[in-house]
């Protein structure tokens, strides 16, 4: 699998992620410096690159889109690019908490499901109508 790494970032992890992904990339390496994500999208898909990013905007636009390419949305507020280098899939064990890949059919993710709502959850009494 090759990543392509967005600009939220750092251009060090191509390099701590090298044994394991050894044809990935930066966005700034590629020419696609403050691109848009539609250009950084249509260059992951020419060139058979996932996209990694921190940006929830990418995990849009595989649900409006498609594959390829695939998108791997990393949800884990600020880490230092050691803790996000320790996070690729065979360091994880399995576990998917701190990372998302996105595909439109698979998501831990699902931006148009409405959150649940906890009003009420009061015992109901037998013959009677909630409220």
């Amino acid at each position: 699998m090759k990543l392509l790494l967005d600009e939220n970032l750092s251009r060090h992890l191509v390099t701590a992620l090298t044994d394991e992904f050894p044809d990935s990339t930066h966005v700034t390496a590629v020419g696609l410096v403050a691109a848009t994500d539609t250009e950084i999208w249509d260059f992951a898909r020419q060139h058979d690159f996932t996209i990694v990013s921190k940006d929830s905007d990418f995990n849009d636009l595989a649900f409006v889109h498609g594959t390829p390419p695939k998108v791997i949305w990393l949800r884990l507020g600020n880490r230092s690019t050691d803790q996000i280098a320790r996070l690729s899939p065979t360091n994880t064990h399995g576990s998917t908490a701190s990372a998302t890949t996105t595909t439109p059919c698979l998501s831990s993710h699902h931006p148009t499901r409405p959150p649940d709502n906890h009003e009420d959850r009061r015992p109901r009494q037998p013959g009677k109508p909630p409220g």
